[in-house]
């Protein structure tokens, strides 16, 4: 009677750590915060011409990753409500140039959900960029 007690007990206690690895495998950058930094033409959180912004892509620091998707938001109107519009590479859609070069110099557009992938196809996010227009 007590082995069978044993063998529940064990198999429950293997299906709760199974469960944690699981939960824990589901994190996009498997613990660490960033593994890489993501900047266009050469600027990280900083400032760019929309011309220039929209003729460039969206690059690691670290040759190792691959920028895969990325979300440009923007203010659209006066009225300052919020656009996201989503890009499934490392460039730009046309969406999001006819956006970018709307803008006055002085607004900040953001480049977030920065979705980048390793040599061996492992997904990570990326922190967000804050552009402001020149």
């Amino acid at each position: 009677m007590l082995k069978v007690y044993i063998k529940y007990f064990s198999s429950i206690l293997f299906l709760c750590f199974a469960c944690v690895a699981t939960a824990q495998n589901n994190n996009p950058n498997n613990g660490k915060k960033y593994v890489t930094t993501a900047f266009i033409n050469g600027v990280n959180n900083g400032e760019i011409k929309a011309v220039e912004l929209c003729k460039d892509s969206v690059l690691t620091a670290d040759s190792n990753y691959v920028i895969i998707e990325f979300t440009l938001t923007a203010k659209v109107n006066s009225n300052n409500d919020l656009v996201q519009i989503n890009s499934h590479s490392n460039k730009f859609t046309e969406q999001q140039k006819k956006i970018l070069l709307t803008k006055n110099p002085g607004e900040k557009v953001y480049i977030e959900y920065i979705i980048c992938s390793d040599t061996t196809g492992n997904r990570y996010e990326l922190a967000p960029l804050i552009i402001t227009l020149k």
